[in-house]
């Protein structure tokens, strides 16, 4: 299981990436301030009881102030979001559905051996993102 979580993590932070280069440069900063993330989140899960903590409450608090940030910028929804549009806004859909899928993953991970906390939470708040 840990194997497969790393390899969703791997894949998101590969999406992340692909979304990215089409991006003007202040989001693109951004992704990669999340990829490093991602990076750290994979060395976590790679170490298991490892006392050393790769993410901390910060980088969490990070994407809940972006998110707000950009949720202020928005008109209120009315209904989901159907995937598309655009090349830019597919490729950041296509990262949004691989990270609910690494949040599944991680999720059973927990299950069987605890993980951080903050782990699950940081990827649970980037798929809002």
């Amino acid at each position: 299981m840990r194997v497969h979580c790393l390899g969703s993590i791997d894949e998101l932070n590969a999406s992340i990436g692909f979304a990215g280069v089409l991006l003007p440069i202040k989001p693109e900063i951004d992704f990669k301030s999340i990829q490093n993330d991602l990076l750290n989140i994979g060395a976590e899960i790679s170490i298991p009881n490892s006392e050393k903590d790769f993410l901390d409450q910060d980088r969490i608090d990070y994407l809940d102030k972006k998110i707000e940030l950009i949720n202020n910028d928005l008109p209120p929804l009315k209904e989901f979001i159907l995937p598309g549009g655009n090349d830019v806004c597919s490729r950041i859909h296509l990262s949004r559905s691989i990270c609910r899928r690494a949040e599944r993953d991680l999720v059973s991970l927990n299950n069987k051996e605890q993980i951080s906390p903050e782990i699950l939470q940081y990827i649970n708040r980037l798929s809002d993102y």
